[in-house]
């Protein structure tokens, strides 16, 4: 894999429909970087829950019609990293509660808080959303940048080879080198 060919970069409308693009970007990206279907489909994952919540709380509805997802995939050893930066409201995830799905119930069953059940959907769709992003990812940020927008980023570590591999390797390197010690050859 030659890991400076491994990125792609693109610009989107806020929109599920064009999801599937960005999807399909990070899709191709990792199973060259040797992902396993499971973990391909928790990038998938993540970067729907990432679009949803920018959907949600960044995208102001008088703007949607202009506003831009920048969306960048690279590989940088040991990571495979997505960005995702909206130029749009700011957005502070701390706002959001831990998802619970105890309070959910609660809520389900009409003993929860007070709350419009707009209000309670939102909410729950927030709250898992976020639940879900943090499950699909091995690492994340959500920072706010001011006028530079609000970046997501997302982050798994690159599969790494069973030792076994390694060794097998190890073995087949050394019989196309031979047990040649240059470096006592060249003493002689």
């Amino acid at each position: 894999m030659n890991t400076k060919q491994c990125w792609a970069k693109l610009i989107i409308p806020p929109s599920l429909n064009r999801m599937v693009i960005a999807q399909e970007a990070a899709r191709n990206i990792a199973q060259e970087c040797g992902f396993s279907s499971e973990r391909i489909s928790f990038i998938e994952l993540a970067i729907e829950e990432t679009i949803g919540t920018i959907m949600r709380h960044v995208t102001d509805d008088d703007d949607i019609d202009d506003a831009q997802l920048h969306i960048e995939i690279k590989v940088e050893a040991p990571l495979l990293r997505l960005s995702i930066v909206n130029k749009g409201l700011p957005f502070d995830p701390s706002d959001i509660s831990e998802y619970d799905a105890a309070q959910i119930e609660l809520m389900m069953m009409g003993e929860g808080e007070t709350e419009t059940a707009d209000d309670q959907a939102s909410a729950f769709d927030s709250e898992l959303a976020l639940f879900l992003l943090k499950q699909a990812v091995d690492r994340y940020q959500i920072r706010n940048a001011g006028k530079e927008g609000i970046f997501f980023e997302l982050e798994w570590f690159l599969p790494d080879k069973h030792i076994s591999e390694e060794v097998e390797q190890e073995a087949v390197l050394k019989d196309h080198r031979g047990d040649t010690d240059f470096s006592r050859e060249a003493a002689k």
